[in-house]
């Protein structure tokens, strides 16, 4: 899989990256979000639900809210979370991103 993940970090076209029912760790998640995060990449739509477990943990929930915070480009994540605040926060993050890329849509579509 690393080579997949140095192919996403210079990928500057992928928009939509699908890889739902998958066996995927959250290991392998934290490193997929890390590899989207570069500057280069174009990955705003995320799909990683049903995977196979289905409890990731507190503490790696916690790192893959901090990574997904820390991603100016991402509109959607498709991922189950188990605790509450990693759901508020993912939310709020991704809905003030997706309001953002609107609005520098509209300013560039009127520019």
């Amino acid at each position: 899989i690393e080579p997949f993940l140095l192919a996403l970090k210079v990928n500057h076209t992928l928009e939509l990256l699908n890889l739902e029912s998958n066996f995927i760790t959250a290991d392998m998640i934290i490193k997929l979000l890390d590899a989207i995060s570069g500057n280069k990449s174009a990955v705003s739509d995320l799909r990683l639900s049903n995977q196979r477990q289905r409890v990731l943990g507190v503490k790696m929930e916690q790192e893959i809210t901090d990574m997904v915070l820390k991603n100016p480009r991402l509109n959607n994540l498709g991922l189950d979370f188990e605790t509450a605040q990693a759901r508020v926060r993912i939310r709020d993050h991704l809905k003030k991103t997706m309001d953002t890329n609107k609005r520098l849509a509209r300013l560039n579509k009127g520019a």
